[in-house]
């Protein structure tokens, strides 16, 4: 099985990491959980009422929509606080990748035995960390614009026809879904992220120079 590849890009300002990560993974966990599933045998159940909440984000003049379910939210803070954490702390201009997968665990094959982690949907937001500049509210603007954007895109491709596990029997359920929290149901996740610390513009302008020096040397 394939893995689909869904790929955001956005410009922020440093303190801005956190709320954009944060809208974008929770509206895609919104579209990627249900409620929980109630079990009257191994392959009969029915399923709880999924609740959702409006959220205001503190550093943008956005509101957008998760599920309702204080414990998933403090997972996914927690997954991304190190991201937020390199982002904030590193020189700008700096570039960061964090990434949503989505995964199944699969028995491995005799005889090796035990689990395996399978991706089947991978979502990578490629963030840009730039200066503060002047005209700070055009750029406010211009971003929150973006993320409705990438919020659109992002609703546009969760309907589409595309793989997402079929839901399991009793004793698997556990294979496709976290069933840790007690109010909601999302599938088996994860993050990972990267972060690229850019160069400064003197450091840019030296290598250059260096390499300059270099090419006549030789020549």
């Amino acid at each position: 099985m394939n893995a689909i590849y869904q790929q955001l890009e956005v410009e922020v300002e440093k303190h801005q990491v956190e709320d954009v990560v944060l809208a974008l993974f929770h509206t895609i966990l919104l579209h990627r959980s249900s409620g929980k599933f109630h079990y009257q045998a191994d392959d009969s159940y029915h399923i709880k009422e999924l609740a959702f909440e409006d959220v205001t984000c503190s550093n943008l003049q956005l509101t957008y929509v998760r599920c309702q379910s204080r414990e998933l939210d403090r997972s996914l803070r927690s997954q991304v606080a190190g991201f937020v954490n390199k982002m904030g702390q590193a020189v700008v201009p700096t570039s960061g990748k964090v990434a949503l997968e989505f995964y199944e665990k699969k028995q491995k094959r005799w005889p090796l035995g035990g689990e395996n982690s399978v991706a089947w949907e991978v979502w990578n937001v490629q963030l840009g960390v730039t200066q503060p500049s002047s005209e700070r509210w055009s750029f406010r603007e211009a971003l929150c614009s973006k993320v409705r954007e990438c919020i659109w895109d992002i609703l546009q491709a969760v309907h589409r026809h595309d793989y997402v596990p079929p839901n399991p029997t009793h004793l698997e359920l556990g294979n496709v879904y976290e069933t840790e929290y007690s109010d909601v149901q999302p599938y088996l996740f994860k993050v990972n992220y990267s972060v690229t610390p850019g160069q400064t513009t003197s450091n840019s302008v030296t290598s250059t120079v260096t390499k300059l020096l270099r090419d006549i040397s030789t020549s």
